[in-house]
């Protein structure tokens, strides 16, 4: 089962449970929630690029590999990672859903507003 990839605890507790390395985790956190462009080493390892991986990877990385697959495999959808194309596409997917959520809370704020117009009358 996949995690809810838009909350930060939750990708937090999986990459726990998964002894990815931490000095990983915020580069998750940021490409699965954010739709931030991780470092070389993640963009290869979210790639399904190997030969990559080994190229850009330090050691600690490298040694966490097991858990890393691991975490993405039984935690993150699979449309996130895999081949470049499903990274390039999750990134747009998270910024238009991102987008939408500042729209919602734009137009929310202005609802609000209206209301407060409404009750209290134009302070122009």
């Amino acid at each position: 089962m996949s995690i809810d990839t838009t909350n930060e605890a939750s990708i937090r507790n999986a990459m726990e449970r998964r002894d990815v390395p931490d000095h990983l985790h915020d580069g998750f956190v940021n490409y699965l929630k954010y739709a931030y462009m991780p470092g070389d080493a993640l963009t290869a390892i979210l790639s399904n690029d190997l030969k990559k991986t080994f190229m850009h990877a330090d050691e600690s990385t490298i040694a966490g590999l097991h858990a890393i697959v691991m975490f993405l495999y039984n935690d993150v959808p699979g449309n996130a990672w895999g081949s470049p194309e499903k990274a390039k596409a999750w990134l747009e997917q998270v910024r238009q859903e991102r987008e939408r959520e500042r729209q919602e809370r734009e137009r929310e704020q202005e609802r609000e507003a209206d209301a407060i117009v409404r009750q209290y009358g134009d302070p122009t």
